[in-house]
């Protein structure tokens, strides 16, 4: 049984992804949640696009390099990395997760694939814990990143 807070997510998921599919005609819209280290993804609402990235629900990202892991890795802060990561990030993954903290998102450009970019930002519980990341995905011609000037 999943607790009252997943449960609540997924109703606001379910209510929101039609408008974000509506609004974001071009891109890719999924939800990913945390399960222990890994980051998966557990729904979406591809693009209609002929040529756009797809979801497929189960697929485990990696925490480090996706704009999801990243997200929720910058929503934890410096002190709780850990928790995500086998090691202590390099500094230039410092850097970035410090700027994502700040901007309140994180991208990936091609890391996981090389043919897409994305946009993420954490998902917390009521209570302010990161369990999860909303992600925006494109193919790398169209740019997943100007998802970020629509995104509030």
């Amino acid at each position: 049984m999943w607790p009252a807070t997943l449960v609540e997510l997924r109703c606001d998921w379910i209510m929101a992804a039609p408008l974000l599919a509506t609004r974001l005609k071009r891109l890719t819209v999924w939800l990913a949640l945390l399960d222990g280290r890994d980051v998966v993804a557990v729904d979406g609402v591809e693009s209609r696009q002929v040529v756009r990235t797809s979801v497929r629900r189960g697929y485990v990202m990696p925490t480090a390099t996706s704009a999801s892991g990243k997200a929720i890795l910058a929503a934890l802060g410096p002190e709780r990395w850990h928790r995500l990561l086998p090691q202590e990030p390099p500094p230039a993954l410092r850097a970035e997760l410090e700027t994502a903290r700040r901007a309140g998102y994180a991208i990936s450009v091609g890391e996981v694939d090389p043919a897409v970019h994305t946009v993420a930002a954490a998902v917390a519980s009521a209570d302010g814990e990161p369990i999860g990341a909303l992600i925006v995905a494109a193919p790398g011609g169209r740019g997943a990143l100007c998802a970020v000037e629509v995104l509030p």
